[in-house]
């Protein structure tokens, strides 16, 4: 029983492990350099920073890309105002290609999270 249980938790440890290593963390801290949000149709927000990173070979990399959609939009946009107003490094997740853009799915401030 103890064995088994074993296997279960290490197996369930493994999948949690996965799923947060998913999507490609920068390799550095950046600064962001600059941003806007485009309103038209299919709505998105714009980010460069001091070194935009592409890990999915994106056609365009002048720009990261967020999406206003997801649940937890504002909370990523208020965090990098903030960070690109005091000048405080971020970390940025990287999840895939958007309108030929690397997607942007997390930030964090370092040392904070």
């Amino acid at each position: 029983m103890k064995k088994a249980l074993r296997t279960i938790l290490a197996a369930t440890a493994l999948m949690w492990t996965g799923a947060l290593f998913a999507d490609q963390w920068s390799a550095t801290p950046v600064t962001i350099t600059g941003y806007f949000i485009w309103q038209g149709t299919g709505a998105v927000a714009y980010i460069t920073t001091s070194n935009n990173q592409n890990p999915y070979n994106c056609p365009n990399a002048n720009y990261l890309v967020l999406d206003p959609s997801k649940a937890n939009f504002q909370y990523m946009w208020a965090s990098i105002l903030t960070a690109q107003a005091s000048g405080q490094t971020v970390s940025l997740s990287y999840t895939a290609c958007l309108g030929g853009y690397p997607a942007v799915n997390a930030v964090a401030v370092p040392h904070n999270w």
